[in-house]
C-alpha cells in the first residue's frame, strides 16, 4: 500500500482553495447574463410588436357579375354520312375532316353552337351508294367525338332521324350523343308521348355563359365562376305531317319560364322562298311565346322575316352536307343569337338548378314551376353569318358569297324591323 505524502495532500487542498472562488465567480456571471437576457425583449417579440403597429390591409371585395352573356350560333343541316364519309376516309384527317374548316367561325367567341343533325348515328352503317339509292341516311359513330368539340346540342326532329329504326336508330343516336356530352331535343314524330304523357318536342338544355362585370375599383376582385344558362329548345318535324294545335301548345309551356328557340323542319326542298304553310305555322310559334323561329329542311337559304319584331329564318340551308350540285346547295346562314341576362335573384335560382338541366327529359321545368320562378330578364341581339360548303368543306363564306347569301335571305330588310332592344318582362 502506497501512502500519500504530506506535501502532495497539502498541494491538493491548496488547489481546491484557489479553485472555489473561480467557480463561484463563473456561476455569478452566468446567472447575471441569463437574468439580463430574460429581461430583454426577444427579437421575435420585437418583430411581432412592430408588425402589430402596421394596420392590416383589408380583404379584397368580391364583385359578382351584373350580366351573363350567351353568344350562340345556330347552323343548318349537318350530315356526315354518305359521300361526306367517303371524302373524310379518303383524307388524312379521317373523322375530323368535316369539321376542319370550322375554325374560320372563331369558335372561341361563342358559348354555344346548335344545329340540325339530319342523320341517325348507329353502329350499323350502310354504304354511300345504298344511302343514295334509297335516300336512307346512315352516319358512323366515329364522328361524334369530333362533333362534340364544336357543337353543344342538336335537334333530332327531321325526316331522316328514323331511317335506321330497324336497329333503334333514334335510341342509338341519343346514346352516342350522350356519351360525348352533346345535348339534343326533338323527335321525328311530333305526336310521340312518353309513358308519362310528356311530348319530346321541347327540352331544357343548359348552355355555358360568359360573365360581364362592372369596372373594378381599388381592392376589388371578380368572382370567377362557371354558370350554365337554361334555355328551352324545341324541334318540330313537319315534312310528312303538320303539327296539331296540341303539339304547338307545348311551346307555351316552356316560353312562360324560359328563353325559347324553335327549330321546325319544314318547307319545299330547293325553293328559295318560304311557302304559305311555313309562314302560317312559324308565326304561330312566335305567337305562343317563342323568341325566335329558325327553320331548315329545304337545303337552300330561304327568306327571313321580322314578325311582331321577332326573327323568323325560314331555312338556313346546308351547313355540313354532301350536296355539291349548285351554289345554293353549298351555301347557308348561321344565325347568331346573343343573349344578355340580367343577374338578379330570379336568375340566381335558375343558375342553382341549371346543372340538372344537362340530362335528357330532366325535371327542370317542374322545378321552376314548383319554385315559382319566372322567365329570366334578358336582351337579345341578332345577326346572320353566311357559310359556304364549296370544295366539300364547310367554312365561313368570303365577302362575295356572303353578299349573295344575305341578299337571298332578304336580311337587310328583316334586320331593320327586328325589335329585340326590350328587356324581357
Amino acid at each position: 500500500m502506497i501512502e500519500s505524502s504530506p506535501k502532495k495532500a497539502k498541494f491538493i487542498w491548496l488547489a481546491i482553495f484557489l479553485l472555489i472562488p473561480s467557480v463561484l465567480f463563473a456561476g455569478y456571471a452566468i446567472n447575471s447574463y441569463y437574468q439580463k437576457t430574460a429581461d430583454k425583449p426577444k427579437i421575435s417579440d420585437q418583430i411581432s410588436a412592430s408588425s402589430s403597429s402596421i394596420p392590416e390591409k383589408p380583404k379584397p371585395k368580391v364583385i359578382t357579375p351584373t350580366t351573363l352573356s350567351l353568344n350562340s350560333l345556330f347552323f343548318g343541316d349537318v350530315f356526315w354520312g354518305r359521300y361526306v364519309d367517303d371524302w373524310s376516309q379518303a383524307s388524312s384527317l379521317k373523322y375530323s375532316y368535316p369539321f376542319s374548316g370550322l375554325s374560320s367561325f372563331d369558335r372561341q367567341n361563342y358559348q354555344a353552337w346548335i344545329a340540325d343533325l339530319e342523320c341517325p348515328v348507329t353502329s350499323t352503317y350502310i354504304s354511300s351508294a345504298k344511302q343514295d339509292d334509297l335516300l336512307k341516311f346512315s352516319c358512323p359513330t366515329g364522328y361524334v367525338p369530333e362533333a362534340a368539340k364544336w357543337f353543344n346540342a342538336f335537334t333530332l326532329a327531321n325526316n331522316h332521324t328514323d331511317n335506321m329504326q330497324e336497329v333503334d336508330g333514334l335510341g342509338q343516336t341519343r346514346a352516342n350523343l350522350e356519351a360525348s356530352k352533346i345535348q339534343y331535343f326533338g323527335h321525328f314524330d311530333n305526336a310521340f308521348r312518353d309513358t308519362s304523357g310528356k311530348a319530346e318536342i321541347c327540352e331544357v338544355v343548359s348552355l355555358p355563359s360568359a360573365q360581364v362585370f362592372p369596372e373594378l375599383k381599388e381592392n376589388e376582385v371578380r368572382q370567377e365562376s362557371s354558370f350554365l344558362i337554361p334555355v328551352a329548345l324545341c324541334g318540330y318535324h313537319n315534312v310528312f305531317k303538320l303539327p296539331t294545335q296540341s303539339d304547338l301548345d307545348v311551346i307555351e309551356e316552356y316560353s312562360k319560364y324560359l328563353p325559347t328557340i324553335v327549330m321546325p323542319h319544314q318547307g319545299q326542298e330547293y325553293k328559295v322562298t318560304a311557302d304559305g304553310l311555313q309562314q302560317s305555322y312559324f308565326r304561330q310559334m312566335l305567337d305562343l311565346g317563342a323568341d325566335a323561329v329558325i327553320g331548315d329542311h329545304p337545303h337552300v337559304v330561304q327568306n327571313t322575316e321580322a314578325y311582331k319584331g321577332k326573327l323568323i329564318v325560314y331555312s338556313m340551308g346546308n351547313f355540313i352536307f354532301d350536296q355539291q350540285v349548285s351554289p345554293s346547295n353549298r351555301q347557308s346562314v348561321a344565325v347568331n343569337l346573343n343573349f344578355n341576362f340580367k343577374m338578379d335573384a330570379n336568375l340566381q335560382k335558375w343558375l342553382e338548378i341549371s346543372q340538372g338541366c344537362l340530362k335528357f327529359k330532366d325535371n327542370c321545368l317542374k322545378l321552376a314551376q314548383d319554385q315559382n320562378l319566372t322567365k329570366p330578364k334578358f336582351s337579345l341581339t341578332v345577326d346572320l353569318i353566311p357559310t359556304d360548303n364549296s370544295n366539300k368543306l364547310a367554312k365561313k363564306a368570303d365577302p362575295t358569297v356572303a353578299g349573295q347569301v344575305l341578299k337571298q335571305a332578304k336580311w337587310a330588310d328583316t334586320k331593320t324591323k327586328l325589335d329585340y332592344s326590350y328587356t324581357q318582362k
